[in-house]
């Protein structure tokens, strides 16, 4: 049960940033050990690694002393680096949804961003799907 609670203890505590990422597996050990030195370089923050070890997916919380989000995306930056370097994605279990779009626009490919507007277009014309939620109308 100790697994289930950790959302909640999350938002009590208060965290900067929240990551769903994912990384090969043989990349689980890396990551943890290349994400907290290279946070470091841009403040000093507490970390809450947990997740599906056995398919590569971690849930990865950054909480700092300053809780306004100010550097919210700068974490986010440094995390996605790391992420990607081991030939991982930004984006795991719970999908892109509204917090994962600049991540997606700046990480995607732009073609296959193109072809993901272009699949969306031909199956919701009118753009009734969801609007606005993942690709920019």
């Amino acid at each position: 049960d100790v697994r289930e609670n950790i959302p909640e203890g999350n938002r009590r505590i208060g965290s900067v940033s929240s990551h769903d990422i994912s990384v090969p597996l043989s990349a689980i050990p890396d990551f943890i050990e290349q994400g907290a030195p290279a946070l470091a370089q841009i403040g000093d923050f507490r970390i809450n690694c947990f997740g599906h070890v056995g398919d590569g997916n971690l849930h990865y919380t950054v909480y700092a002393s300053d809780v306004s989000g100010a550097l919210k995306d700068p974490i986010t930056e440094v995390v996605e680096d790391v992420v990607l370097a081991l030939g991982g994605s930004f984006s795991a279990e719970h999908g892109i949804g509204l917090s994962k779009r600049a991540s997606m626009a700046r990480r995607k490919d732009p073609v296959a961003l193109d072809v993901m507007r272009t699949v969306k277009a031909a199956l919701d014309p009118m753009g009734i799907m969801n609007p606005g939620k993942v690709y920019p109308d």
